[in-house]
């Protein structure tokens, strides 16, 4: 299984917002709840945000209707 972060718009109530989840190419799906940056030390809590960042960046947002 491989995955990526990504850019999630929802909308609710007619308000949209954007958060990020954990992408799953196979099988194909997302995380339902939007995810934060985790280390074990704050060198790794840099790299898991510069990961979300070039991730964000890199692959395209997708919207998900509720």
């Amino acid at each position: 299984m491989s995955w990526h972060y990504q850019i999630r718009k929802r909308t609710i109530t007619g308000k949209a917002f954007y958060d990020i989840v954990e992408m799953f190419d196979l099988p194909p799906g997302w995380t339902e709840e939007s995810v934060g940056p985790y280390g074990e030390t704050k060198d790794a809590l840099l790299d898991d945000l510069a990961r979300m960042r070039h991730d964000a960046e890199y692959y395209p947002g997708f919207e998900e209707f509720t």
